[in-house]
Order: C-alpha cells, then sequence, then structure tokens
C-alpha cells in the first residue's frame, strides 16, 4: 500500500525541487560566465600579443634588409656566419609566434586582402593589376593580415 504525502511533505518536495532547478540554473549560468571570461581572456592576451608584435615588425624588417644585402664576400666570415645564424634564428621565432611574412613579388596578381598599394604606375595599360615592386613586406599573425605588404601597382 501506497503511503500518503502529507502537506508539509508535498511542500517539502516541492521546495527541494524548487532549490534543485534554482541551484542547476545558478551552475549553468557560472558555467556560461565562466567561458566568456575565458574568451575575453583569450581575445584580451591574442591583441595585446598583436600589437606588441607589430611595434616589432619595423626592427624585422631592418633585419631582412641586412639579411638581403650580405655581401657575398662577408658570407663565410665569423660576421657573415652570425648574421646568418641571427637570420634562422629570428625565423624560427616568427615560425612560433604564428608570425609569417605574407608571400608576394613581383608581376604578382595585385590582391587588396593582403597588399596596400600606395603607388601607382601611371604609364602601364592593361586590365590586370599586378604588383609592380614591394615597398615594404607585409605579415599576417595567426593567418590574419597584421599588416599588409605595401606596392608599386602597375597595369598589364
Amino acid at each position: 500500500m501506497a503511503k500518503r504525502l502529507s502537506e508539509n511533505e508535498i511542500k517539502m518536495a516541492e521546495q527541494i525541487a524548487n532549490l534543485t532547478a534554482d541551484l542547476q540554473r545558478a551552475r549553468a549560468d557560472f558555467e556560461n560566465y565562466r567561458k566568456r571570461v575565458d574568451d575575453d581572456l583569450a581575445r584580451a592576451t591574442a591583441g595585446g600579443e598583436q600589437k606588441t608584435i607589430a611595434k616589432f615588425l619595423p626592427i624585422l624588417d631592418i633585419f631582412d634588409n641586412v639579411f638581403a644585402n650580405l655581401p657575398a664576400n662577408l658570407r663565410e666570415t665569423n660576421y657573415g656566419q652570425g648574421i646568418i645564424l641571427a637570420e634562422k634564428n629570428l625565423a624560427k621565432v616568427c615560425d612560433e609566434l604564428s608570425l609569417a611574412k605574407i608571400a608576394t613579388k613581383p608581376g604578382d596578381e595585385f590582391n587588396h586582402e593582403f597588399m596596400h598599394a600606395v603607388q601607382f604606375d601611371e604609364n602601364s595599360t592593361g586590365e590586370q593589376e599586378i604588383v609592380a615592386e614591394i615597398l615594404q613586406p607585409g605579415y599576417t599573425y595567426h593567418g590574419q593580415v597584421l599588416r599588409p605588404a605595401m606596392v608599386r601597382v602597375a597595369r598589364q
């Protein structure tokens, strides 16, 4: 035979059910809050890293210039080997940071997503816009453009 619940027991069961539902909502709200805080922290960290790395791009430009213009007669000297080692180490650090130079060269089709045209060759004719000269290399950070490549554009 089933025992009949008293009015107090029914009220207590309802209170327990309400408190359990409140606890479940509070846990869900806290979990959502924690996820939002984690996302905000990740975005703030990434933004800070991006700003810091962007400040180092002019230094990378200087090193790229040094590496590209190292005279052949210095390549075999201790000085030249030190510069080559510095270039390799800098490339490794850039890879670890997910910082990549935007691959562009003269003759490539102009891509406004990765390049910024700062000069236009008025004497050129044609339908297609191509890169005539790279004035400043561009970089991506975690696959997103950090600084577009500054290029001179011509028509072909």
